[in-house]
């Protein structure tokens, strides 16, 4: 589909887009099935930090309901929702995380390009996205969340905080949307010389 870049198409498409417009964002999503973490790049494109939490209306997010509900068309809130933020944030690119297992798609992969294929097909946003392998993002969010902790100088350990779905979520996106980062900041020959 023409909004699905690959990464080297994206990169140059970001480029391109910072040599016209100095304010442009780019957005990491860490998608589950009913929780989205939302993280947004600086105007330089070197660092992002976590940024929204937004909510799938379908599905059920439970270990014990391990479903996914495709019927795309009662998240409406949640379209709202993100192509509002897309617009105020002057956003020119979403990263998506997408699940691997053993380089190899996952039913969650497949959930998450279902979704992404409803937004573009229905018109629900207009800025191309691109899919970023996103293995163990959420064990690094939750390493990152104990680091943060730690330098709080709280005197007791808060499993709470760490265990925070909203937190955890954003803190993944950005792991995400940081993965993606290091790629459009490594030089154009290298990239060339690792994609052979």
């Amino acid at each position: 589909m023409e909004n699905f870049y690959s990464t080297i198409k994206m990169i140059k498409h970001l480029k391109r887009v910072k040599k016209i417009n100095k304010v442009s964002t780019i957005m990491g999503l860490d998608i589950g099935k009913v929780n989205i973490g939302m993280a947004i790049s600086n105007r330089e494109f070197n660092d992002s930090k976590g940024f929204k939490h937004l909510l799938l209306q379908s599905g059920i997010d439970s270990p014990y309901y391990p479903t996914y509900d495709e019927d795309f068309s009662k998240n409406t809130k949640f379209y709202y929702q993100l192509n509002r933020t897309i617009t105020e944030n002057h956003v020119k690119a979403l990263i998506v995380g997408y699940p691997l297992l053993k380089h190899q798609q996952t039913k969650h992969s497949y959930f998450i390009e279902k979704l992404m294929k409803y937004i573009y097909k229905q018109k629900l946003i207009h800025c191309p996205c691109t899919f970023i392998n996103e293995d163990f993002s959420t064990i690094q969010a939750v390493k990152l969340l104990e680091i943060d902790q730690m330098n709080r100088n709280e005197d007791t350990f808060n499993k709470d905080y760490i265990h925070n779905k909203k937190l955890k979520d954003k803190a993944a996106a950005t792991i995400i949307l940081n993965r993606f980062l290091v790629l459009y900041n490594t030089s154009q020959d290298e990239l060339e010389l690792n994609a052979e």
